[in-house]
């Protein structure tokens, strides 16, 4: 049943990033300039890293776990799940293809980023925190 469970739930996320691919990416893309790309990359590394390493700042992990904690946390598929709810809040807003915009970018940047940055990553914290 495990096995099962896992498997489906593996297959719905490949759905949502599917729907993303083909629903949210041409929605968006004419709205992406520069702009919409730097604050991506912004939003995506230091406003991320530093709020979340802000909010830790009263618990007793070491910084690198705090970094780990802010690089790894919500992305894929909960941040589809955020531009939804962004879409919906927004879309009385005079401007909302670029809020529109800037969300999809960052969670594309973000599967890639957070994708190639995988392997590496874990197997240096790991090496750095094992289990005494």
């Amino acid at each position: 049943m495990e096995n099962f469970v896992e498997t489906e739930s593996e297959l719905l996320v490949l759905i949502s990033f599917m729907v993303f691919r083909f629903l949210f990416i041409p929605a968006t893309i004419d709205f992406w300039d520069m702009k919409v790309f730097l604050y991506s990359l912004l939003s995506l590394s230091v406003l991320r890293i530093l709020s979340v390493v802000l909010s830790l700042a009263g618990s007793k992990l070491d910084l690198s776990t705090k970094l780990f904690i802010a690089w790894f946390g919500p992305r894929g598929i909960a941040s589809i799940l955020y531009v939804l709810i962004v879409v919906h809040e927004v879309i009385s807003i005079k401007t909302h293809e670029t809020i529109y915009a800037v969300v999809t970018l960052t969670i594309l940047l973000s599967i890639f980023l957070h994708g190639l940055s995988a392997g590496p990553l874990v197997s240096l914290y790991a090496k750095n925190h094992k289990e005494p």
